[in-house]
């Protein structure tokens, strides 16, 4: 790695430089990195000691635990890009810096304030707005959401009227997340459709999609699932989840789950309802079948981007609990009973009194339960309804 070094120091430097950006080092060992370093050091290429400093020596003491060693390289590397105004250089010494210092925030708040400023007299705005951005991900690690999003909303304001279409998208969309954080689902939302004609105008695709996907989920969170940009194809990829259930067909179905899970624009009551198939048959073959796909894909990734769990699994579970209380015979959903706890003045025991209560709308196989009491059901809602008591009275 030396003798490498020695020889391709400037362009092995720049290859550094890219795969550092791809997360991957090319540097072997701790004592590789310092040994290149220290030649480069020599040589006076500022850049190829930069890179060994950063990518070698910093990330080795960072994976061995060694903050404050990692804190000396990064520093290091940082004085020298700032040096060839090297601005890929000097934010990835930063973020670098930043993960070295751990929760020392005020540390972190120097070291990124220091970078801005001088980005600021430099007049690079793309260098301010990355730095904005590496001091976000800093307050969100620490969960301190209000000064992340006073940082982005810093960040976006530094690109309007930019040519810098993409960069402002990016920002408008971790900020929406920042916000929805928060509870500010309307904000959130607002933020992710400036970020959706930023990425359109930017004509990144990659981009678009996921801005597409952040406006579909927070419409459909704010309740106008109708006005989602995904929702024509959610209710496509629900059709073909219908039929690949119907048919049993185990390829079908995983595909049109992995596509739901990418557009957002649907409610967990949508899956269930493209789940339930009442002229199916063979009802038995149908929940097995949601059975055996429901334990296969519970344990498989989420994408990093999706803030909370699966709504695909969430609606799945709701249509299996369904299908199995109408096989068992037993009452699904509270139309089909009322449960009240009751306590007798005096006495320390609460009790339950649950009764089945049939509605003229009710399917014909609900109505048939009058000969067959859901027992099972009743108790374990009486049992709910006298912990519930229980605990009303605990608590008066």
């Amino acid at each position: 790695m030396a003798l490498l070094f020695l020889f391709f120091g400037r362009s092995a430097a720049r290859k550094a430089l890219q795969q550092a950006a791809k997360g991957d080092s090319p540097f072997a060992s701790l004592e590789s990195s310092n040994q290149t370093a220290a030649l480069l050091r020599r040589l006076g290429d500022k850049e190829g000691e930069a890179a060994a400093m950063l990518f070698g020596v910093a990330e080795a003491r960072l994976e061995q635990g060694n903050g404050l060693e990692a804190q000396g390289a990064a520093r290091r590397a940082q004085e020298l890009f700032r040096q060839l105004r090297h601005r890929r250089g000097r934010l990835a010494a930063l973020d670098t810096l930043t993960r070295s210092l751990g929760l020392d925030t005020l540390a972190t708040l120097q070291a990124t304030e220091e970078e801005l400023n001088l980005f600021e007299s430099e007049q690079d705005i793309a260098g301010q707005v990355s730095a904005y951005q590496i001091l976000a991900d800093a307050y969100i690690a620490r969960k301190i959401y209000g000064e992340a999003r006073s940082a982005l909303r810093k960040a976006v304001d530094l690109l309007k009227g930019t040519a810098a279409a993409e960069l402002e998208g990016q920002t408008l969309l971790l900020l929406s997340q920042v916000e929805d954080f928060m509870g500010g689902t309307a904000a959130a939302l607002k933020s992710a459709e400036k970020a959706l004609i930023a990425a359109k105008s930017s004509k990144a695709g990659a981009l678009v999609t996921e801005a597409r996907r952040v406006v579909s989920r927070l419409q459909t969170k704010s309740g106008h699932t109708e006005q989602a940009p995904n929702r024509r194809d959610a209710l496509e990829a629900l059709r073909d989840l219908t039929q690949a259930t119907r048919r049993r067909d185990a390829d079908e179905f995983k595909a049109a789950m992995a596509r739901l899970e990418d557009l957002s624009g649907y409610t967990d009551e949508d899956v269930k309802a493209a789940l339930i198939i009442e002229d199916d048959e063979d009802q038995v073959g149908l929940v097995q079948f949601l059975k055996k796909h429901q334990q296969t894909s519970g344990g498989a990734p989420i994408s990093k981007s999706r803030s909370s769990g699966s709504m695909v699994m969430t609606g799945m579970s709701h249509a299996l609990l369904y299908l199995s209380f109408r096989m068992g015979g037993l009452g699904y959903g509270p139309r089909f009973r009322r449960c009240y706890g009751y306590r007798v003045e005096g006495e320390e025991a609460v009790h339950g009194v649950a009764y089945l209560r049939l509605l003229s709308s009710q399917e014909e196989w609900g109505r048939r339960m009058e000969t067959q009491p859901p027992i099972l059901d009743s108790m374990q809602h009486s049992l709910n309804a006298i912990e519930l008591a229980g605990m009303e009275m605990g608590t008066a």
